[in-house]
Order: structure tokens, then sequence, then C-alpha cells
């Protein structure tokens, strides 16, 4: 696999995985706002904010990253 492929699949997963992170928090929010008395097991851990938060990051580094080739080509 070429280095420009891997970059470009690596990109697409960070974006799948901002998507991800913002579908979680609007899960969790809706979550919060109509079940107020009751705790799911869906809200407080795979839906957790946290894992929300840690998605988005990993996806903004795989979006924000490099392309191959980037580094060399400045020097």
């Amino acid at each position: 696999m070429s280095p420009q492929r891997r970059h470009d699949r690596l990109v697409r997963i960070g974006a799948f995985l901002l998507l991800a992170a913002v579908a979680l928090i609007a899960t969790h929010l809706l979550i919060d706002t109509t079940v107020p008395d009751q705790r799911s097991l869906w809200a407080y851990t795979l839906g957790s904010y946290e894992t929300a938060f840690i998605l988005a990051i990993v996806g903004l580094a795989l979006v924000l990253r490099e392309p191959p080739g980037g580094a060399d080509e400045s020097q």
C-alpha cells in the first residue's frame, strides 16, 4: 500500500471517529434530558462524555496529520 493511500485511509477513519464522537455526545445529552432519574448503562459507560472526547482527540489527530513526504519537501 502506498503512503498516500494509507494517509487517505487514516484521514477517513479520523473523520468517522469525529462523527462518532458527536453522535455519542448527542446521545448522552438526549438521554440526560429525557430520562432524568434513571441511570442507564449506556449513558455512563459506552456513551460517556469521556469516551466521546477521547474519540474526538484521536479523530482530530488523524484528520490533521501531515501528508506523506510533507517534511521532506519543506527542507
